[in-house]
């Protein structure tokens, strides 16, 4: 799975993805540097636009157009890529609200000695980050509105699979623009989009179990513990 991750340095991240000039963008460039992103925080989210690609803030965890309350529903912060073309739920948002999560890097846990050790997961050689999403948009009666998104989840890769069964799809520059263009995909190129990351491409080391805490967002949280 996915259930934390890092959004910092935010105008370096955003200029490598060729964004519209919105209100949105503007914001998302002045934000302050998140070391620890917990479920149901307010985050920028770039989506397809008519010319160009553009920021939504969106909640992170998706509540699907039908729920009958945001309140109930929002627990929904990842989705199996295998089940992306089985499930009514995804299937449906397969089409049109496909979505793209800016990130530095993420976190995982692994059970060592009786207890969480968390993981601190980046790129090894590129600054463009990403993770595929999907994203919906819930009304309620009086016309408040909702966006939300979850995080795409696949197979671990070598490296990860030391450390956890999940991962999340890391797109690169240009699987990132595939999978925000209009093209309806086929089942099987669903499947190689939603591959893990290439082998050998991330860098993984234990953190301090301060970032099990969300009130805790200090750059110190993705220093690699000393070794002893």
């Amino acid at each position: 799975m996915c259930g934390r991750y890092t959004f910092y340095s935010s105008e370096e991240l955003l200029k490598q993805f060729e964004l519209q000039v919105t209100p949105e963008l503007q914001l998302a460039l002045e934000m302050k540097d998140n070391y620890n992103v917990s479920p149901g925080a307010h985050m920028p989210v770039i989506v397809r636009g008519e010319q160009s690609n553009h920021i939504e803030f969106m909640v992170w965890g998706l509540v699907p157009a039908w729920s009958k309350s945001p309140q109930g529903e929002m627990k929904l912060i990842n989705a199996r890529a295998e089940n992306l073309t089985e499930k009514p739920m995804w299937h449906r948002l397969l089409k049109s609200k496909r979505c793209i999560i800016p990130a530095r890097g993420f976190y995982e846990w692994k059970s060592e000695n009786g207890k969480k050790q968390p993981y601190y997961i980046q790129p090894k050689n590129s600054s463009v980050f990403s993770f595929a999403g999907l994203y919906d948009h819930w009304q309620d009666s009086e016309g408040v509105e909702l966006l939300s998104f979850t995080i795409i989840t696949t197979t671990p890769n070598q490296e990860m699979s030391a450390i956890h069964n999940r991962m999340p799809v890391i797109l690169d520059r240009k699987t990132a623009e595939m999978w925000l263009s209009p093209v309806d995909f086929s089942h099987e190129q669903i499947h190689d989009l939603m591959s893990p990351a290439p082998d050998d491409t991330l860098e993984i080391f234990p953190v301090s179990t301060k970032v099990n805490y969300a009130g805790h967002n200090e750059k110190e949280l993705i220093y690699p513990l000393p070794t002893n």
